[in-house]
């Protein structure tokens, strides 16, 4: 990543392409053995039409012509520029070319010509490679941008599916409460008040600390046992905060989880329990939560199925193959794990 970067920087791009073309220039002098007309006539002068070759493609014709699909059109454009610029080299030449010299290259002007030619051909191959890796690099820099900008608008329209969601449940809580026990009632909207704030303030980063996140779980399990009758059992294991001091994660990836351990394995005639475990093993995060399996009647439409549809959707843009979501059913015990690679 940092090289992609590198190579789309115009100031690197602009260094590393006068560094190129004065090493081009230099790398003669070791070779010419004190002959300057040679360095002259069959150096200098010809690696400078290549300079203007190589940008009027890098510029010109490779932006123009060739990305607007028009190859045919590029071709006959170069064969006419090295035609061209064959006629303006040989011109630029004479004058610099002494009699000894003229008389040596009268019987060597076919090679002359081809060597002048092959060297503006393999110009013109290198300023073709050169853009068109850049343009590539540019494309994928603007697709990755692209889709960053939708992770981020997605994700963002799940949060905010997910409290509502969340507020329309602890809305029950408290209707159900006002005509059990009133002062009940108040303490329940009062503990709300924490989360809404947790929910509003703290949960618009991509990231929260891990810490934040299992206050934000106990207030909520201290919300929820309001309502819950002496059969309904919670036990609940953190890590120390040494543990988890320093680590980041995308928040409310767990309170889905909670809930339905809630929803689906509290009754209210027999006993019930739910064990809430959290514990960081070997740079994995292990959440599980163990409950007893009530299954709902048809007729409750409390859940809607919109937080685990949620949670899923959520893990898979925040932790691509960083994270393993398991189910399972066993004994009329319902066990969800939740791993994340930290």
């Amino acid at each position: 990543m940092r090289t992609k970067a590198l190579l789309l920087d115009k100031t690197y791009n602009a260094v590393l392409h006068i560094l190129v073309w004065i090493l081009l220039f230099i790398l003669p002098l070791f070779y010419n053995m004190g002959k300057w007309e040679f360095l002259l006539l069959a150096s200098w002068i010809p690696l400078i039409y290549c300079v203007v070759l190589f940008y009027l493609n890098y510029f010109f014709l490779i932006e123009k012509i060739l990305l607007k699909k028009q190859m045919l059109r590029y071709i006959l454009y170069n064969v006419l520029l090295i035609f061209v610029l064959v006629l303006l080299l040989e011109l630029t030449k004479e004058p610099f070319r002494s009699q000894s010299t003229k008389q040596m290259i009268l019987g060597m002007k076919k090679w002359i010509y081809f060597r002048i030619v092959i060297s503006f051909v393999i110009t013109i191959v290198v300023s073709l490679s050169v853009r068109m890796t850049q343009k590539w690099l540019e494309n994928e820099r603007e697709k990755a941008n692209v889709e960053n900008q939708m992770l981020k608008s997605e994700l963002t329209m799940l949060r905010f599916q997910i409290q509502p969601h969340f507020f329309f449940n602890a809305l029950n809580n408290i209707y159900s409460l006002i005509d059990i026990s009133a002062d009940k009632a108040k303490e329940t909207v009062h503990g709300l008040g924490k989360l809404m704030r947790y929910l509003l303030y703290e949960t618009n980063s991509d990231k929260v600390s891990l810490e934040k996140e299992v206050v934000f779980i106990r207030h909520f399990i201290a919300l929820m046992k309001i309502r819950l009758s002496d059969n309904v059992k919670i036990i609940e294991q953190y890590p120390d905060s040494s543990e988890i001091i320093g680590i980041d994660i995308a928040p409310l990836l767990f309170i889905t989880l909670i809930e339905n351990a809630f929803k689906h394995g509290v009754s209210a005639t027999h006993h019930s329990e739910i064990i809430i475990n959290m514990r960081i093993e070997n740079n994995l995060l292990i959440f599980v939560v163990q409950n007893n399996n009530y299954p709902k009647n048809r007729e409750d439409k409390g859940g809607s199925g919109v937080g685990m549809e949620n949670l899923r959707s959520r893990l898979q843009k925040l932790y691509p193959n960083k994270y393993d979501l398991h189910q399972q059913l066993v004994n009329n015990h319902f066990t969800t794990s939740l791993t994340l690679n930290l």
